[in-house]
């Protein structure tokens, strides 16, 4: 459903965002994870797609 000819930051009217997580439970408390993101094109300077890799760890109390 596209709302008042909406385009994304791609100059298109859709856009897309893949992401893959590899998550490992280490115990009860700690969880660290490894994420890599495909991101689409923008409009801004480079006109080019992105790539991220997030590297962290979550700690349930």
């Amino acid at each position: 459903y596209n709302v008042n000819d909406f385009n994304s930051s791609n100059g298109t009217k859709h856009h897309w965002e893949i992401t893959n997580t590899f998550r490992y439970r280490i115990n009860e408390h700690w969880l660290p994870y490894f994420e890599l993101r495909w991101l689409d094109r923008n409009v801004g300077p480079y006109h080019r797609e992105q790539n991220q890799i997030r590297i962290g760890a979550k700690y349930f109390f």
